[in-house]
């Protein structure tokens, strides 16, 4: 009996053991697809930019930028203006600076808006680390298209209540308000050094406990159509062609 039982733990342990090894080999092919991914949609934004109308507005950063129907929510803010969105879902502050020249610069824009920072913070980068690739990025633009406006915003507030089954993924480990707001102190103090404009929505978008508004998400990470609307509203007075709304 007590041989049976032994046997019986060992392939309970066995089986523990395939399965979260075959956990961390699909996370690790997961992270390698989406590294392609990534790096193939710089290379379309680049031949894009072949064709692409210089002297305009972009938009740089992660899937929080990616994901922001820029047209569509500035079209009644912005005139005589083409908007583009160059923002890569799963982007960390090393990958932009990697591709920004290629895919932002290269159409000396008028206004380069700038958001980045929440993926590093999922990851094992130092606040400092972080802070110092994004004051790179502006360093960057400034000296490739000195006449550009550049607007730096800070990293968007999350909420780890609004889905659980995400939470410690989506959200949480460093991801957190804290941190946010620790490293947003410091692209605040990278924005003065570099003169230009900083921007920190967190106001805008959480409630009074400092976590993004549940009607502004789905994740507790990503904001919705609504909570573009406020963040259009509150970066177009900052870019060439406001007229109002």
């Amino acid at each position: 009996m007590k041989a049976a039982s032994a046997i019986i733990i060992a392939l309970l342990v066995l089986v523990v053991a395939m399965l979260i090894g075959g956990a961390v080999w699909a996370l690790g092919a997961l992270n390698a697809t989406s590294a392609t991914v990534r790096k193939g949609k710089a290379v379309d934004f680049k031949e894009l930019n072949s064709s692409a109308e210089h002297g305009q507005i972009v938009f740089a950063g992660d899937s929080i930028t990616e994901g922001f129907n820029v047209n569509e929510h500035f079209g009644q803010l912005i005139s005589g203006k083409r908007l583009y969105n160059r923002g890569i879902s799963g982007e960390t502050s090393t990958e932009l600076l990697s591709r920004i020249e290629d895919d932002v610069l290269s159409i000396d824009p008028s206004d380069i808006v700038i958001l980045v920072g929440t993926n590093d913070l999922a990851g094992s980068a130092s606040l400092e680390d972080i802070a110092g690739n994004i004051e790179s990025i502006v360093e960057l633009s400034k000296k490739k298209c000195p006449g550009a406006n550049i607007i730096l915003q800070g990293v968007y507030p999350v909420n780890p209540a609004v889905t659980r089954r995400f939470q410690g993924i989506l959200v949480g480990h460093g991801r957190t308000t804290e941190r946010i707001k620790e490293l947003n102190g410091l692209l605040e103090s990278a924005a003065t050094r570099n003169g230009v404009k900083w921007v920190d929505l967190t106001s805008d978008l959480s409630g009074s406990d400092g976590l993004l508004k549940p009607e502004y998400t789905y994740d507790g990470l990503h904001v919705n159509g609504k909570a573009y609307e406020v963040i259009a509203e509150k970066i177009a007075p900052f870019l060439s062609g406001y007229v109002g709304g």
